[in-house]
This record gives structure tokens, C-alpha cells and sequence, in this order.
């Protein structure tokens, strides 16, 4: 037929037809077919999710199922059409399309109604199973039943025109060009699938010779479609197909046309090209592209630089060559920055303060190059060296200042405080930002400071602000001085500023004498808890041991905030003390830490007491001060490693020694479990299989046959996998009626697994089997068993995944692949989560490349696609964790909360906003099943444009949500509490301020009084006690929101150290007193949680928490308050509050409730439900 044919006919299909009025099916049939799809669907779906593929046998069951049910509907029509191509890999291509088309006449005799979704469905097989069909005939067909096609229709016919003949023969291409006219009638505008195939053809399939300018013809093709107003941008469309298809050369050239047509051109437009050779660690590619760029115009940001040029290069050295020598100078400084930066983030806290010393030489080697590196980069590093408690070594790095506060974050994050100020002589403050507030140099203020001095005129304010700008530049030196011309005009701000710079200069002397003048101008002056923290850190590195433990009593005496943060920092102390080989500190420091309550006694706190041994290769010492700690605090720090270390140096008697003292202590389980992991942790695996196999395993099942809450079948499917390695098939058979003895109903995969096990030594299987394993597993009964190198193999990689063992499993792994040894689905799934959980990030992604190599359709579960989001955020790939999850929701899988809620929280931590929308964009609908609370991306929408100084944006954005007429939340259930808490914790004080205006204000003018009252409650868990008052007397409405009050009560409650925010909130707010849910809430943080009691073994069914503080002159406190006022705990509190004084050696006032705690949990929980 000719295109003026095909043409004419097609605009008759582009009418509506008329829908032809079938009549309702009965409302039995219709519950028989919806039944029939939901299982027909199930069986499909999973087989797909499993292997990528699906069976002919499982297709065919289905089919006959199908039309044994006398009238299937049009969704299961469309569910077989749709299984017949590319998910059908068993058949040929031919074989496939036939069954397609015997599904389609069959079910159309047996009255299913087809519309144009069946009829795309059977265009789409047609095309993965290079059918050769006429597109007139196919037309036609729609035509005779009344269907009118749509885009999807046209689209798929044009791919169909440009898949067959010479696409420069006039006919083929001619109709494809029509049916865009067609198209363009029908009010369709063509979609990227459209143009990428036309793109396709013309790359692809042109006579090169004949056709010299494939771009050209394709530029002028764009430029034709938009004259003729058929698209509205066809060259942006056409580039985007480029990109999509990986034509370099053409994206270039489409990129060129752009500019000459005047439309921008962004410098994300190449980042497709940089990654094909960031993937190859192609220089030359990316410097080309780089090129490129250059040509058309368009500078690369630093986003490029850092996503895709830097990761490409080994070291700073080659960044800097290969930048020279392409004129890209500029970039010097940021590269250098970023590497450091990377550096520094790459390793663990241990790492930095052990490496402390090479980090400081590496510093003075780039001071000696004349390397300096932007600001905003100092400060991310600075705040890295003093979370890793070496900020000695932040003076010794010259960067730009955006660059020096990203490593100084890292730093403070890995408590290396110490090497901040050796980063910071690094820093590059030449150039300042226009667009910022203009801020005062020290040696304006200094002028500044002379002038008042001779004028007479009071110099408090500028001696401190000058203090201030100094300590930021860490010039100490200057600094001290300063403080001795005028030490009669010094204030205590200025003194702690003082206090904080020597401590990070490692300044022990001067330290310690500005806290004494601190002391003697104000005696009532408090520190921050930091300030208190680097002192005891500087005086017991530098041998004064006495001040640092004043220093600690200073802080019991004042009431010094301690927060978890605290606590981990006072074992950062002990830990380098211990790394040092300072016994007496470690000792000392830890004996007044504990005797004065500043943090109990916990496994991780207490560890450096053994660590000091360990690093002295001193283990009878080491074991002996683990079993003491036991014997005073019930704690065995570092038991795991004394064990492992004994093992290694093949100490016989004190390996006895622990395992007695274990076994009579905590019982012949747990001693077997910590030789167990001792074994597997120094490589002695026959020692290890002695212990765990068999024996231990089924005692444990044993065991647990009566614990509360335990998941038997999961219990038994663990053994039964240890019989499957050991080949025991009468064990396994033992454990069926075991488990029937048990009442216990196995899921399909303890079934499959057994199953397995007996089939695999030619037993009978005692029940019906889900079918699925068997068409779905490639090694099933109707294919080829699996060589024995193969099964063994597998069987030693699962192994080694069940113990944990990343290495072993990798290297078993690679040795298989040697051999061209393929592995199930299953295997390949384990090994890749073993992986990613140990942060093997670039062997995880080997193995699954392997896997899709090997396994048509592999993919990776929701449960290692999740966790490969968290690790690609970890590690910063954020742009990579989005694809991941954007590939996991088109694979129709349900990715974890914690893996999306993290990805969106690291885009707001960069200030991206675009991203967490397009996050938003690909879990519409999807957030009940992912558990994912819509206020998740308000509260990270808004961080991320406070993040860019959009503060008045976020602000607007919030109140019309709350304020507007078209509300789609409840405002009682606006919490905006994660923003508050980041602001807050971040100290982005004009954030602060103005969040807490806008809270005032929805309170004060809307009567909308939730996000005042998260405000106050975050001041309150912060210890920021006089904001909350000052906020509480602004707005006493925030009284009056008990519900809000009292689930905070309940939350804190159930976390360790919130005894102090409880006793805050009840002092502002003493009514609270009244409330059952308030006084039971604080008892319970003051009581602690016990996880046993004279009747045995005891689980609190209200929640899991870790065990709390206990506080008995608190809690005896607050019981005679209650006591006082009549009102009465109720007896699960009773019982706690009973424990706690008894344990104290104290008498119990009243009647002990006499039932376990397990009995009053439950009967509080039974009583709450009641109520509802």
C-alpha cells in the first residue's frame, strides 16, 4: 500500500470509535475471574521477581487454567499476551509469537473482549520477537474491531517500519513519517520512545556513504517538525534519545545546532558522556568531553568536577598535571580540597588517630608546595578531625574556606579534633564572597580596638568579637597576646573561646591557666559541655591527670549537660589514652567518669581499661581486667578480642581460664558462642565447626521451643540448612514431624528447602510442594543437576555467607568464576547483601555483574537493592543510590523505609532540592507500603533550602501548608520536629530564629499550635532549657497541647539519658505532674528496664528498648511527690520503682505487685487497646 494509503487510513483510525455495550457479567463470575487474575498474577509476578523469567510449564498451567474457568477477563488476556516475549527466553523467537497468537485466538473464542491495550501488548511481543508483520494489516485489524489506536499504538508501528528494509527507501521511512503527521492530527504528541527509534534507524541502519551527516539529517528533520509545529522541541527531544542511546558524536553535534538555534545549553546535558569513561577510568575521554564543553561554550560546575572528572584520577599529583596541561589551572585548589576531603572521609576514627602524625607531615608537604584549598572544603575537614578527636592537626592545611569546614566536620565527627588547626593553615581567604554579609578582618578590629582605647571609650564588645575572629583564623599566638594587653576588659565569652583554641592547639599550659582566670572572674560561669570535653582530653594527654579529674568534678558540680555525644567522647579519651599506653589515665579518668555519674559503666566505655593491655601484648592482664569489670559493672568489654588474641598466641590456660569464668557467669551457651566466633574470627574453621555444628545448633532449637515471641520456623530453617551442607537427610526428615508435633505451619521456603534436601538423596517428599521452586530454580529436576565442582562451590559460599566470612565468600566466588562454575539466583543474592553489609562496595557490584552475565533477568531483591542504597549514601553516591531506587520501584519492588528516608535526608544535607522531589515524584503512591510518612520530604524540603539560604522559602512553604485553604493535613499531625532537631543540633541560628518566629506566629494569628510546641519540646531534649522558658512564656498555649507533651513523655521514656529533658519539661510545665501517662513515663527513665527477675525470663511487650538509667534518688522523689498528691502509679510502674529499691539495697513502701513484668505489660496494653 502507499504512504498517501496508509495515511488516509490512519486518520480514519484516529476517530473515535463507538464502545460497544456489553452486558454485566454476574456478580459470581465476576469474583471468579478476579480470583483467577489474582492468582494468575501471583504465580507470574514472583516467577519474574525470582529469575527474571518465566517458564513455558508455569505459562502454559496458567493458560489452561485460564481458559478452564469458561470466561476470563480482559486482565488475564492481557497478563498471557504480555509474558510471551522477552520474559520467555526458553523458546525461540517464532515459538514465542505462536503461542501468542494461539493465546489470542483462544480466548477471543471463548468471549474475552480485546481493546487497544491487547492490542499494543501483542505489538510489543511482536517486536521483541522480531516478527516480521505488515503494520497496514495490523491497522486493519483494529479498524474492522473498532479500536482506536493511541500513542502507544503509533509509537510501537513506527519502531516496527524503522526495525524492517532500508530506512532511505522511500516507503518505509515515508510511513513512519506519517503516522507522526497522523499523530500530530490526533492531538498525540510523540513521546522519546517515538523519536529514539527513528534515531535508532538513522544511526544505525544508514548508508553512511550515501548519507555523510546523519546529525545534519537529523538537525534538519527537528528543525522540519517544529516549522510544521509537530513538536514543540525536537531538538532537545532528539537530544536526549543521543544521550539515552550513547551517541557521543551526535549529542555533539545536536548540542552545536542547539546553541545556533539560541536555546541554552546546560552543563548537565553532559554528564551521560563523562560517565561511560568515569565507569573506564577513561582521563583521555573525559578530557575531551571537557573539551568539548569548552567549544560549545559551557563551563563544567563543580558538581561535574566532583561527580565525574576527580573520581577518575589516582592521586592529587596527576589531578594537577593533566589540569595544567589543559589549561584548567582554576581547578587546582578545588581538586585538591575534594581529595582530602575523600581522603580523610575514606577512613575510621581508629585510622585518623593513628595515622595522626603521617597527616600532619602530608599537611606541611602541601604547605611546602604552595597548595591551598578552597575554604568551604577546610571546614568540612576541620569538623572530620574534630569528630575523630584530633583537632591538633587542623592548623596545617591552606584551602578555600567552603572546603576547610567540610573536613573540619569530618574531623570533629572522627574526634580528631587536634588536627583541625593543622588543616587550617591551609586555608585560602583571598577571595571573598560578594553576595555574603561583609564581615570585620582582625586587623580592622584591632584599628578599631586602638581607637576606643585612646578615646576612652568602653572596648568589651570589640576585644571579644576580636577574640572571636582570631580563635576562627587559629591564631593563638596573636590571640594570647591580645588577652594579656587587655586582661582587665576581658569577659567570660571571651575566655571560653580562649579555653576551646589551645585545647585544639594541644596548649595543655595555657589552657589550664585560662580556665583559673575564667574561674576567678566569674566562679558561677558554666562552660558548654564541649569546652569542658577538650579540657579533660588536652590535661590528661599532657600528663595532668589531677586537673583533668577536677575538671570532670567541676562538671558533676555544675550540672553539665551529658549527652550520648558526650559519652562517646569521654571514650574517645580513654581510647587514646590507651593507644598511647597510659594505664594510669585510663584508669584514673575512667574511675572519676563512672564514681561521679557522668556516664555509667557501659561494654564500649569501659573497653580502652582492657585496650591499654591489649596494645602492651600484656593478655593475662587484658583477661583479668575484662573478668573484673564483670565482677564490679556486669560488663566483659572486649571479651570477643581477648579470646581471639589468646587463640592466636596459642595460650592453652588463660583461654581455659575465660571460658570457665564465662561458662559459670553467663552459662555453657554463651561461653560456646564466644569460642565459636573466636574461631571464626582467627581462621581456625575445624575448631569453630566442632563447636557450632550440629550439637549447639540443636540445642538451641531445643531451647527455644517455649520462649515467648520465638519464630520456630525460622529456628528450623536454619538447621535444616546445616543439614543440607552436611547432607544429614534423615535429620531433615526428622525435623517435618518435629515441626507438625509443634503445630507449626512452615512457609513455602522451609518447604522448598526440605523438599530439596530429601529429593537431592532420592527420598520421597511427605507433602505437596509450591510448584514455583521447581520451574523457577535453574538447577530443578528437569534440567541438568549441577556438576559436583559446582556444588560444592555453592555449598562453601553459602557457608561462609551464614558465618559472615565476606572474604572467604569473595574469594570463593572468584575462584568458581575461574572455572565458569554458575551459581543460583539465591547464592548470587546472598553473597551481594554479605557484601554491601560489610562495605565491599566495588566485589558486591563485581558479583551482581557476573550474575546478569550469567542469568537472563537478574536483579537484584528488594532487601539488596535497599541495601545498596544505604551503602552508596554512606559513601556519598547519591545521584547512584537514586538510580538504584528509581531501577527497584520500576522493578515493582518495595524498597525500605530506612534506605529511601536516609537517601532523602543526604540530598537535604547537600541543599538538593530537585532531588528529594524527584524522589517524592517515584514513590507516589507507594508510601504506605514503604511506611514512609509524607512529612519525611516536607521536613527535608525544607532543611534542603535552609541549606541554600532559601530560609524565607522553607518558611513560606510551611505556612501556606498549614495556612491555605486546600489543606491535605490534619495540622495536629504536622510534626516538624526532624527540622527543628537539625537546625538546632547544626547551630543554623538564623534558621533558628526565624523558624521560631513563624511557629509563634501560626500559633499566635491560626491557632495552629503544633509547631511551636515541637520547637519548644526540641529546645527542652536539647538542653537549651532558658529558650524553651523564654518560648513557653511567649506562647502558654504550648501548655495546653497535653497530647503532643504526653507522647513526648513516652518517646523519652524509652531512650537512655532523657531523665534530665523529663525533669526539664515537668519544671516548666509542673500540671504535667497530674497526667498517668507523664509520672508513669518519668518513673520509667528513672527506674531503667530490666530484662529479668526472680520468675526468669522476662520481655516488656510495649517496646524493645535498650536498658535505661537507674536514678534511685529521682525516682524515690518523684514517688513521694506522687504519693503526696494522692495520685498512684499503676503497678507496672509500681513493680519497676520496687525492683529498683531492692536492687539498691533500700526497703520497698509498699506491697510488691507480685506478678512478672511480663504479666503487667500485657495487662496495661490489654487495658489501653479497651479503651480505644
Amino acid at each position: 500500500m502507499k504512504s498517501r494509503g496508509l495515511l488516509s487510513q490512519a486518520r480514519l483510525y484516529a476517530i473515535a470509535a463507538e464502545k460497544k455495550d456489553l452486558p454485566e457479567e454476574p456478580t459470581t463470575v465476576y469474583r471468579r475471574n478476579a480470583s483467577q487474575f489474582d492468582w494468575a498474577l501471583m504465580r507470574l509476578d514472583n516467577s519474574v521477581r525470582r529469575t527474571g523469567r518465566i517458564p513455558k510449564t508455569l505459562l502454559q498451567k496458567v493458560f489452561d487454567n485460564t481458559c478452564r474457568s469458561g470466561s476470563p477477563g480482559g486482565n488475564q488476556a492481557l497478563l498471557l499476551l504480555r509474558s510471551c516475549g522477552s520474559l520467555l527466553p526458553e523458546l525461540k523467537l517464532a515459538e514465542r509469537t505462536e503461542f501468542a497468537h494461539r493465546i489470542w485466538d483462544k480466548l477471543q473464542k471463548l468471549g474475552t473482549v480485546y481493546d487497544v491495550s491487547h492490542y499494543n501488548a501483542l505489538l510489543k511481543v511482536y517486536l521483541q520477537n522480531e516478527y516480521k508483520f505488515s503494520p497496514t494489516d495490523f491497522l486493519a485489524k483494529m479498524e474492522e474491531a473498532n479500536i482506536q489506536p493511541n500513542r502507544v499504538t503509533y509509537q510501537r508501528l513506527i519502531a516496527a517500519y524503522c526495525n524492517v528494509g532500508d530506512i532511505e527507501g522511500a516507503r518505509d521511512m515515508e510511513n513512519a513519517e506519517n503516522i507522526l503527521k497522523v499523530m500530530k492530527e490526533a492531538g498525540i504528541e510523540p513521546g522519546p520512545d517515538t523519536y529514539l527509534a527513528l534515531l535508532n534507524a538513522y544511526a544505525e541502519k544508514g548508508d553512511i556513504d550515501h548519507v555523510k551527516q546523519p546529525a545534519e539529517k537529523l538537525t534538519d528533520y527537528c528543525k522540519k517538525l517544529k516549522e510544521a509545529q509537530m513538536h514543540t522541541s525536537p531538538l532537545q527531544l532528539t537530544l536526549h534519545c543521543a544521550l539515552q542511546a550513547k551517541k557521543t558524536d551526535l549529542a555533539k553535534a545536536l548540542m552545536k545546532a542547539m546553541k545556533e538555534e539560541g536555546f541554552p545549553v546546560r552543563t548537565h546535558y553532559f554528564w551521560p558522556l563523562l560517565v561511560g569513561h568515569q565507569k573506564e577510568k577513561n582521563v583521555q575521554g573525559i578530557i575531551e568531553v571537557l573539551k568539548g564543553m569548552r567549544e560549545i561554550g559551557v563551563e563544567p560546575d563543580q558538581e561535574t568536577y566532583v561527580n565525574y572528572v576527580f573520581p577518575s584520577f589516582d592521586s592529587v599529583k596527576s589531578v594537577r598535571a593533566v589540569l595544567q596541561v589543559y589549561g584548567y589551572k582554576s581547578l587546582e585548589q578545588e581538586a585538591v580540597g575534594y581529595f582530602l576531603y575523600n581522603l580523610i572521609d575514606s577512613m575510621s576514627d581508629s585510622e585518623v588517630q593513628a595515622k595522626e602524625e603521617r597527616l600532619r607531615q602530608y599537611f606541611h608537604q602541601l604547605k611546602e608546595m604552595n597548595v591551598k584549598i578552597p575554604e568551604n572544603i577546610y571546614r568540612g575537614i576541620r569538623n572530620l578531625l574534630d569528630s575523630y578527636h584530633v583537632p591538633e592537626l587542623i592548623k596545617n592545611v591552606k584551602i578555600p574556606e567552603n572546603i576547610y569546614r567540610g573536613i573540619r566536620n569530618l574531623l570533629d565527627s572522627y574526634h580528631v579534633p587536634e588536627l583541625i588547626k593543622d588543616v587550617n593553615m591551609l586555608v585560602e581567604r583571598e577571595k571573598i564572597d560578594s553576595r555574603k554579609t561583609v564581615q570585620f578582618t582582625s586587623s580592622d578590629l584591632e584599628s578599631q580596638l586602638e581607637k576606643l582605647k585612646a578615646e576612652n571609650q568602653p572596648i568589651g564588645d570589640v576585644l571579644k568579637q576580636l577574640i572571636l575572629v582570631l580563635c576562627s583564623e587559629e591564631n593563638m599566638q596573636k590571640a594570647l597576646e591580645l588577652k594579656a594587653k587587655y586582661e582587665s576588659n576581658m569577659v567570660v565569652g571571651g575566655y571560653a573561646a580562649l579555653i576551646n583554641l589551645c585545647c585544639r592547639h594541644d596548649n595543655a599550659e595555657d589552657a589550664l591557666s585560662l580556665k583559673q582566670e575564667f574561674d576567678r572572674l566569674d566562679s558561677s560561669a558554666v562552660l558548654d559541655t564541649n569546652k569542658y570535653v577538650s579540657l579533660v582530653r588536652v590535661l590528661g594527654k599532657h600528663g595532668k591527670l589531677q586537673d583533668a579529674i577536677n575538671i570532670l568534678k567541676e562538671m558533676k558540680e555544675k550540672d553539665v549537660l551529658i549527652k550520648d555525644a558526650t559519652v562517646l567522647s569521654f571514650f574517645h579519651i580513654l581510647n587514646g589514652a590507651a593507644l598511647r599506653g597510659e594505664i594510669e589515665t585510663v584508669k584514673q579518668l575512667h574511675e572519676a567518669i563512672v564514681t561521679l555519674g557522668l556516664a555509667k559503666p557501659s561494654t564500649n566505655l569501659s573497653s580502652p581499661l582492657v585496650t591499654v593491655y591489649l596494645e602492651k601484648d600484656d593478655l593475662s592482664t587484658a583477661l583479668q581486667v575484662t573478668i573484673d569489670c564483670y565482677e564490679k559493672y556486669k560488663i566483659l568489654p572486649r571479651i570477643h578480642d581477648v579470646l581471639c588474641k589468646l587463640i592466636e598466641k596459642g595460650e592453652t590456660e588463660l583461654i581455659q581460664k575465660a571460658m570457665d569464668f564465662v561458662s559459670q557467669e553467663q552459662g555453657e551457651m554463651t561461653m560456646l558462642y564466644d569460642l565459636f566466633f573466636a574461631f571464626l574470627q582467627t581462621g581456625n574453621y575445624k575448631e569453630a565447626k566442632k563447636i557450632i555444628e550440629v550439637e549447639t545448633l540443636e540445642k538451641l532449637v531445643e531451647l527455644t521451643q517455649k520462649l515467648f515471641e520465638c519464630d520456630r520456623d525460622q529456628m528450623y530453617y536454619s538447621l535444616l540448612k546445616l543439614y543440607k551442607i552436611n547432607g544429614d537427610w534423615q535429620k531433615a526428615d526428622a525435623v517435618w514431624n518435629k515441626m507438625q508435633e509443634e503445630n507449626i505451619i512452615p512457609r513455602e521456603k522451609t518447604l522448598r528447602l526440605l523438599a530439596e534436601i530429601l529429593r537431592n538423596n532420592n527420598q520421597e517428599v511427605p507433602f505437596d510442594v509450591p510448584e514455583l521452586w521447581y520451574e523457577d530454580e535453574k538447577h530443578s529436576l528437569n534440567s541438568p543437576p549441577p556438576s559436583p565442582v559446582e556444588t560444592n562451590f555453592q555449598r562453601d559460599l553459602l557457608n561462609a555467607c551464614q558465618l559472615n566470612k565476606s572474604k572467604d565468600a569473595y574469594s570463593i566466588f572468584l575462584k568458581a568464576q575461574k572455572q565458569n562454575s554458575v551459581f543460583n539466583p539465591e547464592t548470587y543474592h546472598s553473597l551481594i547483601k554479605l557484601l554491601l553489609s560489610k562495605e565491599c562496595f566495588t566485589e558486591a557490584m563485581h558479583v551482581k555483574d557476573v550474575a546478569e552475565t550469567h542469568i537472563k533477568g537478574f536483579t537484584l531483591n528488594d532487601a539488596a537493592n535497599s541495601l545498596l542504597i544505604i551503602t552508596q549514601v554512606r559513601r556519598d553516591y547519591l545521584k547512584e543510590a537514586q538510580t538504584t531506587l528509581k531501577t527497584a520501584l520500576n522493578l515493582e519492588q518495595i524498597p525500605s523505609r530506612i534506605a529511601v528516608t536516609r537517601l532523602i535526608q543526604a540530598f537535604a544535607s547537600k541543599g538538593d532540592v530537585q532531588s528529594i522531589e524527584a524522589i517524592q515524584k517515584m514513590v507516589n503512591g507507594l508510601e504506605d507500603s514503604i511506611g514512609l510518612s509524607r512529612m519525611v520530604f516536607i521536613n527535608n524540603i525544607a532543611l534542603a533550602q535552609i541549606k541554600n539560604n532559601d530560609i524565607d522559602v522553607a518558611i513560606e512553604n510551611i505556612e501556606n501548608m498549614l495556612t491555605s485553604g486546600t489543606q491535605t493535613m490534619e495540622a495536629r499531625y504536622f510534626g516538624l520536629t526532624y527540622l527543628f532537631r537539625k537546625v538546632i543540633e547544626e547551630q543554623l541560628e538564623p534558621a533558628v530564629e526565624k523558624l521560631s518566629i513563624m511557629a509563634e506566629r501560626l500559633a499566635n494569628q491560626f491557632a495552629v499550635y503544633k509547631p511551636v510546641t515541637d520547637l519548644f519540646l526540641q529546645f527542652v531534649d536539647s538542653g537549651k532549657t532558658d529558650d524553651a522558658k523564654a518560648l513557653l512564656k511567649r506562647c502558654g498555649a504550648i501548655a495546653e497541647q497535653t497530647p503532643v507533651l504526653l507522647l513526648f513523655c513516652t518517646r523519652c521514656s524509652r531512650k537512655p539519658g532523657k531523665a534530665a529533658a523529663l525533669k526539664s519539661l515537668l519544671e516548666l510545665i509542673p500540671e504535667l505532674i497530674e497526667k498517668e501517662d507523664a509520672y508513669n513515663s518519668i518513673m520509667k527513665s528513672y527506674v531503667g528496664k530490666y530484662t529479668g527477675s526472680q520468675s526468669g525470663v522476662v520481655t516488656d511487650v510495649l517496646d524493645s528498648d535498650v536498658v535505661l538509667d537507674k536514678d534511685v534518688p529521682s525516682a524515690k522523689a518523684l514517688y513521694e511527690n506522687l504519693t503526696a498528691r494522692n495520685i498512684k502509679l499503676n503497678d507496672l510502674s509500681l513493680k519497676r520503682y520496687a525492683v529498683l529499691l531492692k536492687n539498691a539495697g533500700e526497703p520497698v513502701p509498699f506491697t510488691e505487685p507480685p506478678e512478672s513484668f511480663e504479666f503487667y505489660a500485657k495487662q496495661l496494653k490489654e487495658a489501653r487497646e479497651n479503651a480505644l
